[in-house]
């Protein structure tokens, strides 16, 4: 009876490999983004990026509730070739596979019917079914950052001056002036008013696709209104842009900062209208000059107070590394400053 379990067992092991193993063929791995149905929110704009080592990374927000992206990353399988398991903590959520989409099951792994059912779909990014859009003729007259959305068409140019143009169809375009720019790691939020109204623009750190013309973009935005909300895609048109606000030292070679970094003392501040860089090098503060090109930085004409502080030659190292910094890295929300391949700073919001 044993002999006859273990190779039942080793049958259905050899199976599921193989179902895992054919799977391999087919074009499942890479990016599916899309906005499913929420309970007690507007909608949860969900990106999922599978890997062939069977993990993956899932991306959420919860619309109009939280100005938070949820993070997960896991492990996934297959089932009856054609179901997507994502492990998720302790929870699982399958997804049928097919042509290109993915197809929200419920717990039962079913398909979900009803009025909303065409909610329940994931789509797959590709490069062949996207174009970059040509924003040359904006950036030579200082536009920092595009954001447009469709049905009715509107867009938002946010300007080198700290105002911000708002158009939509069939109206005058109106400006607005900035006066609260808050830069979180998830999003970045810009109040602006003029004499007749107000309005809020949200950068999300999260992938969007424009569904008229399928351009691809790394940022989700929104235009809220007294009225209604308006949503679409963001494009960034100057190079610093991502980098404006306040970022916290995390990390500086061959230092033990972290009880440092905790209290959050050693800060640099991007000041992009003015292509000026200031921030605290652990006491005293400091200001300073910097120039971008195609991700390389330079720094220069740092200048700071003269306290007397105790962690002088954390100060010295932290001026030091910005002075040699040559290049810099935003990934998964971190700022790496590097001088060739060596990693010498590295910022959180």
């Amino acid at each position: 009876m044993k002999k006859l379990f273990a190779i039942f067992s080793g049958a259905v092991l050899l199976l599921s490999c193989a179902s895992q193993k054919n799977f391999k063929s087919q074009p499942l791995y890479g990016h599916y983004l899309g906005e499913l149905p929420c309970a007690d929110c507007s909608g949860m704009r969900t990106y999922i990026q599978l890997f062939p080592d069977f993990t993956y990374h899932k991306k959420t927000i919860y619309l109009d509730k939280a100005d938070e992206v949820y993070t997960v990353k896991d492990s996934w399988k297959i089932v009856n070739d054609s179901v997507l398991v994502l492990n998720e903590q302790n929870n699982q959520q399958a997804y049928l596979y097919k042509k290109d989409k993915l197809t929200m099951l419920s717990q039962k792994r079913e398909i979900i019917t009803g009025n909303l059912a065409y909610r329940y779909n994931l789509f797959k990014i590709t490069d062949d079914s996207t174009y970059k859009a040509d924003f040359s003729n904006l950036k030579k007259n200082q536009v920092n950052f595009l954001g447009q959305g469709n049905e009715p068409f509107w867009s938002v140019e946010i300007l080198s001056n700290q105002s911000l143009k708002l158009k939509q169809l069939g109206e005058e375009d109106i400006i607005f002036k900035i006066f609260e720019s808050n830069y979180k790691k998830d999003v970045s939020i810009f109040k602006a008013k003029n004499n007749a109204a107000s309005i809020t623009f949200k950068i999300y750190n999260f992938p969007c696709i424009n569904d008229m013309s399928g351009a691809q973009a790394d940022k989700y935005v929104e235009l809220i209104e007294p009225n209604k909300i308006l949503k679409g895609c963001g494009y960034i048109l100057q190079e610093d842009f991502e980098l404006a606000g306040k970022w916290h030292l995390s990390y500086m070679k061959d230092e033990t900062i972290k009880q440092v970094a905790q209290e959050k003392l050693l800060f640099i501040n991007f000041q992009t209208e003015s292509k000026q860089l200031n921030g605290n090098l652990g006491c005293n503060n400091f200001g300073a000059t910097y120039s971008i090109n195609n991700h390389s930085i330079k720094i220069e004409k740092i200048i700071s107070t003269m306290m007397a502080c105790p962690a002088l030659t954390i100060e010295q190292k932290f001026s030091e590394a910005l002075q040699k910094t040559n290049h810099f890295m935003l990934v998964d929300g971190k700022l790496n400053f590097f001088n060739g391949q060596s990693l010498l700073l590295s910022f959180t919001r």
